[in-house]
């Protein structure tokens, strides 16, 4: 097999370079996207819409009319915060509720965000209370919300033609004077196609004409005396086959309407295996033996037919070409290394070709059988050294016509030689008799001698057969269409006109053919660009048939030896040495494997052999898969929640608790090794004492890369290893980007996986609920610690009330100026027994420490007299006025005293749970308790982010600057919340009352929003 026909050389199709060139697999799957926060049916008190752009003072709508229309399902492209949250009917949510109305028998429900926004807004309000110690949350709601899926209907549009205009008898007459010019034209025009096309149909009868010699001549064992005289009948089984496809491929059922039609060469070992096993089956039976054989061979071209045409129906063409392509190589090497003991077989006329030394010293010192070997084999050497000389297609037919021409007169001028002489020394086929026809292999087909069982027998050969032969279709047609410059072709339509192709062949008792990719580019190159031309190759195809067996027995059998030989030649350098560089080791020892089993063993063992090195190649290319696909503590990979400056600094004190493995690929046997062995090496660090030793207490497997509809049982059972080996370190495992409809979700949960294991619908979830656990136990140290404290306290107390001094009656004031003493020594009774646990109280000491400065700040805004909002937007700046903190008390009495100003343009609003912002872009607001949900509206998706209590946001565009009407940012409350707000008016009014203390506003919004955007973009690359 060539490269096309860059080779000089009439080669058989290149299926390793033809694969280089074909199958064009990618398909753009454009996906609708509908999660965006658009549709609010919000009304003013007039009926009209609401316009969120119009200048008026914001409003409060309340509730619910904020809802996530056409929730797209699982989405690959942003994770938790870039997809919309699901649909929800409020109306018939009930809010005492933390479920949803779905189905309870579920082994395991999956954390949803509204309630683990719930969770945090809980967590932050109990964060502001001193007094009132937290409760525990950790609801559980096994719910799920049903989506809801558009039917998109497209409409059909019909064009309909008319007649011309005019009667009906004009219309005839008409019609009949142009029949009668079309009439004459039409046969000169006949003749000029006749003239046209003849030449490339000579060159297209050429080639078959080798291809019969070289392919069909070889259909049946003729080294084998039972079969020797069926060369004939072979050579016509093979033009019967030829002749069949290229009707059916020139009458349409093809693109290729030119395309030249030809037999399987790689079929011909599958034969013969086939003929020897009948043969050894009923030994001395030679009527029966040929009659079951040559059934076989026609059955064996219906199955090919059917497979073919089952393909193409079902649209798998493309699916076919996945096959590994050095396995393939392989089966081609196999196939060249069967066609050179071939050729030395019929060019010897060796009953056996034996691997013995004996075998070899009569291969080369028998003179008769040395000469009969060696004068093909010296053809083949010259021919491919001429080819290398001239760059020219007509070389291969040219040579064999000149060697056959030399041939004859060396015979007619010596007078010692005659053909009959050479046809008995074996050097010319026998000779035909006049009786010989071309159709008279169809006697040989004798339902009575038929052997059924051995029909049956013979299945496994078949299917093998088929299976090698669908290979060709998917490689050649792409390839072929490649070097026809042809755009549009497809391949499943090409699979059915083989399916017709090779059916029909096989019923009329015939073998299996298909488009041969060298053959037609040739024939199409030399001009043959229409049907025409096919059909005067089928003609001149069917004329040589006719005369085929007498013109066999002029035909010198080195010549044919030749043939066989350049082909194994040319198919055996394609596979041992064109791969050589090209493939890995491995791939090339498996091509060599194939080769050897195919030639000296068994042609259907070969091909076992190839698919077993295929399966077990997969699997160990599948093992080095990369199945994560990135790794993250959780200092940095953050949830999208905007918490206060206490609740920041504390987690990403502790930060490196969480850690979080993103996985890729598919979930098998063979990538689940991998992930235990990383799974592994992580907890093994943990456990080491060197100084890259992780203190991991959550560890998050995040499914969203996961092809979440595909998993065995051995992946699964990984999974169950895992979270038993981190049972055993407690740490809990977590999966996020998993939802209950997912096929993954219900082999995890048959397997027990699920119990005891947290699932979040995405990544963003599972960080906020680690987040929020983390709280929860620094809430809880914080409560014990000043528990602790106070006991202290009260026994301090009663001895100085006997000593009769004065005691406060404030015991939360008394439990506030002695926080200072909650040092690291007042939490030596606590839990320290676990590195992670002494990491958290110290991180918790310090943030002791923290929130001793803002009772303070608390206690100086009181005393002075202030609004209440004063101590809350001195603690929401913490994190971004570093005087606030400072330790010289001047430049903390100056931010006092900065942002005291700030306080009368406040408004204080309340808002119920799902209620709607509505702005202009211009506020700022800091929130007093509640949770807050900011969507923005993106071309490219909506990003979402969350707001705690005692945090601060705002966006200050102005009147006089034009805002992007494709961002839309909507406000959200998640909970009943209470914030304290400026208007739009109350900007306008700041800015003309005090424009020093709005530029600081101005300056603050765009640090704000720079520190959002940072850590937006940075769980965007996280969860990517």
């Amino acid at each position: 097999m060539s490269n096309g026909v860059d080779r000089p050389s009439r080669n058989r199709q290149s299926i390793s370079g033809a694969i280089s060139v074909s199958l064009g697999l990618n398909r753009q799957v454009h996906r609708n996207s509908d999660g965006e926060f658009t549709n609010y049916n919000n009304t003013n008190n007039n009926g009209g819409r609401i316009n969120q752009n119009d200048s008026s003072s914001i409003e409060i709508v309340s509730p619910p009319f904020y809802n996530s229309n056409n929730y797209a399902g699982r989405s690959y492209l942003g994770g938790g915060f870039l997809s919309a949250s699901p649909k929800m009917n409020l109306q018939q949510r009930n809010d005492d509720s933390s479920v949803l109305p779905i189905d309870r028998s579920r082994s395991k429900s999956i954390h949803g965000s509204q309630i683990i926004h719930r969770q945090t807004a809980e967590l932050s309000n109990n964060f502001s209370d001193d007094t009132t110690g937290m409760e525990e949350v950790r609801n559980r709601y096994d719910a799920m919300e049903d989506e809801n899926s558009s039917l998109h209907h497209y409409m059909t549009h019909q064009d309909y033609q008319t007649l011309p205009g005019g009667t009906d008898e004009d219309w005839t007459n008409n019609n009949n004077s142009q029949t009668a010019r079309a009439s004459g034209s039409s046969i000169v025009q006949f003749g000029q196609d006749v003239l046209h096309y003849f030449p490339s149909a000579v060159l297209g009868l050429l080639l078959n004409i080798l291809d019969g010699l070289s392919y069909g001549m070889i259909i049946f064992p003729i080294t084998e005396p039972i079969f020797s005289h069926l060369g004939s009948t072979g050579l016509s089984m093979f033009y019967i086959s030829t002749i069949i496809s290229q009707c059916l491929y020139s009458g349409g059922l093809s693109s290729f309407t030119s395309g030249i039609g030809s037999e399987m060469i790689e079929v011909t070992p599958f034969f013969h295996t086939m003929a020897f096993a009948i043969r050894d089956a009923i030994p001395g039976q030679d009527d029966d033996i040929i009659t079951t054989t040559i059934f076989c061979y026609a059955i064996s071209s219906v199955v090919t037919g059917i497979t073919f045409y089952l393909l193409g129906k079902l649209r798998l063409g493309k699916i076919v070409g996945f096959f590994p392509r050095h396995i393939l190589i392989g089966c081609i090497g196999g196939v060249g290394y069967f066609l050179l003991i071939t050729g030395l077989g019929v060019t010897t006329r060796l009953a056996k070709i034996e691997y013995t030394w004996e075998f070899l010293k009569k291969l080369f010192l028998d003179t008769d059988i040395l000469w009969k070997w060696l004068l093909p084999v010296v053809l083949t050497i010259l021919l491919v050294n001429t080819q290398k000389c001239f760059q020219n297609s007509l070389v291969l037919p040219s040579f064999y016509i000149v060697t056959l021409i030399l041939f004859h007169f060396v015979v007619a001028i010596v007078p010692s030689i005659s053909l009959d002489q050479l046809r008995d020394l074996g050097w010319i086929f026998p000779a035909a008799t006049s009786k010989d026809r071309w159709f008279d292999h169809y006697k040989l087909f004798d339902w009575h001698k038929v052997h059924w069982n051995l029909v049956l027998a013979q299945i496994p050969t078949m299917l093998a057969l088929t299976f090698f032969g669908i290979l060709h279709v998917p490689i050649n047609v792409p390839a072929l269409a490649i070097s026809l410059h042809m755009d549009k072709f497809d391949v499943d339509k090409e699979l059915i006109a083989h399916g017709y192709s090779n059916f029909i062949s096989g019923m009329v008792g015939s073998i299996q053919n298909y488009l041969v990719y060298t053959n037609s580019v040739l024939f199409i190159r030399a001009g043959a660009d229409s049907p025409f031309a096919g059909y005067m190759l089928a003609i001149l195809t069917f004329a040589v048939m006719v005369i085929g067996p007498v013109i066999v027995s002029f035909i010198p059998i080195c010549i044919v030896g030749s043939l066989i030989f350049l082909l194994g030649y040319e198919l055996l350098v394609e596979a041992l040495l064109d791969t050589r560089g090209k493939v890995t080791n491995f791939e090339y020892i498996t091509i060599v494997i194939i080769v050897l089993t195919m030639g000296i063993y068994d042609f259907v063992l070969g091909v076992i052999v190839g698919i077993l090195i295929a399966c077990f190649s997969f699997l160990v290319d599948s093992t080095k898969l990369q199945t994560i696909n990135g790794e993250f503590d959780g200092k940095v990979a953050r949830s999208t929640v905007n918490r206060d400056y206490v609740q920041s600094n504390f987690l990403n004190g502790v930060g490196e608790q969480i850690y979080v493995l993103k996985l890729q690929n598919v979930l098998f046997f063979g990538t689940i090794i991998s992930i235990e062995e990383k799974i592994d090496k992580l907890l093994e660090i943990t456990d080491s004492k060197s100084s890259s030793k992780r203190r991991i207490k959550y560890l998050i497997l995040d499914f969203k890369n996961i092809n979440a509809d595909n998993i065995d049982y051995s992946a699964a059972e990984g999974f169950n290893r895992i979270k038993r080996f981190t049972q055993t370190k407690r740490i809990k495992l977590i999966i996020s980007s998993i939802k209950e409809r997912d096929h993954i979700y219900n082999v995890f949960s048959n397997v027990g996986l699920l119990d005891d294991v947290e699932l979040f619908n995405d990544l963003n979830g599972a960080l906020e609920w680690c987040e929020n656990e983390f709280l929860g136990e620094y809430k809880k140290l914080r409560d014990r610690a000043r528990e602790k404290m106070q006991h202290s306290y009260n026994v301090t107390s009663a001895i100085e009330a006997a000593a009769a001094k004065k005691v406060p009656t404030d015991n939360n004031q008394i439990s506030k100026k002695n926080l200072s003493l909650l040092n690291f020594r007042n939490l030596s009774s606590l839990p320290m027994n676990t590195p992670r646990n002494h990491q958290m109280l110290s991180v918790a000491q310090n943030m002791f420490n923290d929130e001793e400065d803002v009772d303070a700040l608390e206690d100086e805004s009181c005393n002075d007299g202030q609004q209440p909002v004063l101590p809350l937007l001195l603690f929401a700046l913490k994190s971004y006025r570093k005087n606030i903190t400072s330790t010289d008390p001047h430049l903390r009495e100056r931010e006092t005293q900065l942002w005291s100003q700030l306080v009368p343009y406040f408004v204080k609003r309340r808002l119920t749970t799902q209620s709607i912002l509505l702005h202009n872009q211009d506020f700022f607001f800091v929130v007093e308790s509640g949770l807050l949900k900011i969507a923005l509206d993106l071309p490219q998706g909506v990003v979402y982010e969350t707001m705690s209590n005692r945090t601060c946001c705002g966006n200050i565009v102005g009147s006089d600057y034009k805002s992007s009407e494709e961002h839309k940012v909507t406000i959200v409350t998640e909970t009943d919340t209470c914030l304290w707000l400026i208007d739009v008016d109350g900007l306008q009014k700041l800015r003309a009352e005090n424009l020093q203390l709005y530029t600081e506003l101005v300056l603050l919004c765009l640090l704000i929003k720079s520190r959002r955007f940072e850590q937006l973009l940075g769980y965007t690359l996280v969860s990517a």
